[in-house]
């Protein structure tokens, strides 16, 4: 509902999952702190399906790039 262009809000997006991902050192943690960052998203009106599309794809690189 903002002006701001949705690349600027995607690209937040990545950033906090990327940090997350970065901070926890358990995947118990990071399921638990993803939780956290959908419900704040939730709250400033980012679709769900949105946040939910980029964590996968963000788990899914991640593994990809581990194996």
């Amino acid at each position: 509902l903002s002006f701001t262009p949705l690349t600027y809000k995607l690209a937040l997006l990545k950033k906090l999952i990327h940090r997350t991902f970065r901070i926890c050192n358990t995947w118990q943690l990071f399921h638990f702190d993803i939780d956290k960052l959908k419900k704040t998203l939730l709250r400033n009106k980012y679709p769900l399906k949105l946040i939910e599309d980029e964590i996968r794809n963000y788990i899914n690189n991640k593994y990809k790039k581990n194996r």
